[in-house]
């Protein structure tokens, strides 16, 4: 019995020194842990203390519509159309700067409204591409000597993209439906009245080209949503290689094509649309309405009195005028 006792108090003995082996083993990794759990949930109530302060009574979905709100309200896109404006004075850094920062901080809340709705407004992402491009367009006028600035000309291009969405927004472009780009004969008119422009001031040519070319692939967009298969849809899609052709030819991109190429433009316009033609066909339909015969009728009466009137008072009743001053009367 004793020598049981014994064992039974060896066994017992080692077990407790294993116990506190693993326990000393243990506890700093314990003690390091119980250190750190109130250390990081210290800067997480920190962080949460500070968005609540800065978020107010409102809550993470509200600040989410007030930020799309303003972001598409036409008021703010007449202040970023004047942001835009000031961007012609990229020689002064005084200029440069604040709207660099201010475009800069509008490109991350925007992105920011994106990344919480999960990119589903792709157009808005086609935008902050653009947008992206030309804020870093800013930075090189900033940060690049003088010299290096032309060749940031095709950044700063991505500006137009932004200028025609918030002219968008302002509702500037809502007579721009599909039938218009396709059938308006004044719409072709004035885009080829850019395109004259551009050929006459090479240094808008870059800026004018864009234009053209944006035009000519909403065209061709707008021509299969609105014309159907036939005829008229190929000769439409056929004239789109010339006015692309001409848009480039304006930008003076490509040195091998010349500004003469830019009256191409003429093309579409004069066959597609034919001007002379609806102008001649509308004088037709004029010309032939009652009341217009009857005024003109009159008119013509009118004149042919007043012909004969003016005739007799210039052989009775005008002086005789000696017009070569050679002592005879001329008239």
């Amino acid at each position: 019995m004793p020598a049981a006792e014994d064992e039974e108090y060896a066994v017992t003995a080692q077990t407790q020194a294993d116990e506190h082996e693993v326990t000393a083993q243990h506890e700093p990794a314990a003690f390091t842990e119980a250190q750190g759990q109130p250390a990081a949930a210290g800067l997480g109530a920190w962080r949460k203390r500070l968005l609540n302060h800065l978020s107010g009574t409102h809550s993470r979905r509200e600040w989410l519509l007030l930020g799309e709100r303003v972001f598409s309200h036409p008021r703010y896109a007449v202040v970023v159309m004047v942001a835009l404006g000031l961007c012609v004075f990229e020689r002064y850094w005084f200029v440069m700067l604040p709207l660099a920062v201010f475009f800069t901080v509008e490109w991350l809340l925007r992105f920011w409204l994106q990344k919480e709705s999960g990119y589903r407004n792709k157009t808005e992402l086609f935008f902050l591409f653009f947008d992206g491009l030309a804020t870093i367009s800013m930075y090189s006028s900033l940060l690049l000597p003088a010299s290096a600035l032309e060749q940031g000309i095709y950044l700063r291009v991505a500006r137009l993209f932004r200028g025609m969405y918030m002219l968008r927004m302002l509702r500037v472009f809502r007579f721009l439906t599909f039938d218009t780009i396709v059938f308006s004969l004044p719409f072709s008119l004035v885009m080829v009245g850019l395109a004259a422009l551009g050929w006459a001031m090479p240094g808008l040519g870059l800026y004018i080209g864009v234009i053209l070319l944006i035009e000519t692939g909403y065209r061709c967009y707008s021509v299969f949503r609105v014309l159907p298969h036939g005829k008229r849809r190929v000769a439409e899609l056929f004239f789109m290689i010339p006015d692309t052709v001409a848009a480039l030819a304006v930008t003076g991109m490509i040195p091998v094509l010349g500004h003469g190429w830019v009256l191409l433009r003429l093309a579409r316009f004069l066959i597609m649309l034919n001007p002379l033609g609806n102008l001649w066909l509308a004088v037709r339909k004029v010309v032939t309405l009652p009341e217009i015969r009857r005024e003109g009728s009159m008119l013509a009466a009118v004149f042919a009195a007043f012909m004969i009137v003016g005739i007799i008072s210039i052989w009775y009743f005008y002086p005789h005028i000696d017009i070569n001053d050679d002592g005879e009367i001329t008239a």
